[in-house]
């Protein structure tokens, strides 16, 4: 495997935080895409790749 990606909701700043620490950083986001708990919020678009 050469590539991993995950999407996450912004609010979820915790597992953002994890995510980092593992290695992942943040290639974009999909602004106001998901319908949570009454408001839109963006998705955290974030992606590792293998080291050589």
């Amino acid at each position: 495997m050469r590539r991993v990606h995950l999407q996450v909701i912004e609010s979820n700043t915790g597992a953002i935080r994890v995510y980092e620490k593992a290695g992942f950083v943040i290639e974009g986001r999909q602004r106001q895409h998901a319908w949570v708990r009454g408001k839109y919020e963006d998705i955290v678009i974030m992606g590792i790749l293998r080291s050589k």
